[in-house]
């Protein structure tokens, strides 16, 4: 399919840290590496699409700073678009110190951009019919407009909800963005979060479809809750989908969601139903989540393999 996919939102610099455990309160641990790169959701999207393929244009702002020059040495180094990121004299880079321990499990502390850096995110694209958009929940007012103008040009728009963005914006901010999308993508812990909120203590699976249900407007919009190592569930109409996961060992789970969303986006751009979409998300990102890579050769293996399982 032509055209581009918009991914927007911070870019950061990711200081990663490896411990062989993350340390619980009042507790230290020895870094055994340390690695600086371009990291934030847009970004991690933005690069597992070009991997697999696709136009993917990076939409944000940094500043004119040490930060943003390694980030935009970064990008230029691996061939990753930037002219929609936006350098700003009178802003600030964002970063994240990210500590991962020794099975991949992850702890992030996250440095907040500006909330007039945000609001301005994605004002300056032009979308064309054959475009997609992708946006984290980096900023209410500023996702709205992106996604009511990509709306009048009638392309696909998919929102992931994390909770920590949920939480700097409040629930009703993001329950007011939801009929400004196509697809709503979240996971575990909003799920967590909002089972807690709503006094819901029924079983994930059961919660989940519930929140999936909430989350598609009664089927108005494609909605997934993502579980982790339990699958995800998914509605697209009066449809509920269930999808196990891949057992995998993994390396760094930083990433993981991001790339199941380039693998959805992916897939759907390509004109695969929603189900063999959600497959290919799934496998897309347990293949990253073993690899470190994403790769669409790689993805289409799993889900043959997984076929093989079945029968």
């Amino acid at each position: 399919m032509s055209g581009a996919i918009y991914c927007l939102g911070p870019l950061v610099l990711d200081r990663i840290l490896t411990v062989d455990d993350l340390p619980g309160h009042d507790e230290k641990a020895f870094i055994k590496q340390k690695e600086e790169r371009a990291g934030g959701p847009p970004l991690n999207c933005a690069w597992a699409l070009s991997r697999l393929g696709e136009d993917a244009r990076l939409v944000s702002t940094i500043g004119d700073d040490g930060e943003g020059a390694i980030l935009m040495q970064w990008l230029a180094e691996r061939d990753m678009s930037t002219e929609a990121v936006d350098v700003q004299s009178d802003s600030v880079t964002a970063s994240a110190t990210i500590i991962v321990d020794r099975t991949g499990e992850k702890a992030i502390l996250i440095d907040p951009v500006p909330v007039e850096t945000l609001a301005v995110i994605g004002d300056s694209v032009s979308l064309q019919a054959d475009d997609t958009v992708v946006s984290n929940f980096f900023h209410p007012e500023a996702v709205a407009r992106m996604f009511d103008r990509a709306a009048k040009t009638g392309i696909e728009r998919m929102i992931d909800l994390e909770l920590p963005e949920i939480e700097r914006w409040g629930w009703q901010a993001m329950e007011n963005i939801l009929p400004f999308a196509s697809v709503v993508v979240t996971n575990r812990q909003v799920l967590e979060a909002w089972m807690a909120r709503t006094g819901n203590d029924r079983p994930i699976a059961e919660a989940a479809e519930a929140l999936a249900r909430f989350l598609s407007g009664n089927g108005s919009r494609r909605a997934v809750v993502t579980l982790g190592s339990e699958g995800l569930v998914a509605i697209d109409g009066e449809t509920v989908h269930r999808l196990r996961a891949h057992k995998v060992t993994p390396r760094n789970t930083t990433g993981a969601g991001d790339v199941f969303l380039a693998g959805l986006a992916t897939a759907t751009r390509r004109g695969r139903k929603f189900e063999k979409a959600l497959t290919f998300g799934t496998a897309a990102a347990a293949h990253f989540l073993e690899t470190g890579r994403c790769d669409g050769a790689g993805a289409e293996a799993l889900m043959k393999d997984k076929m093989k399982e079945r029968l």
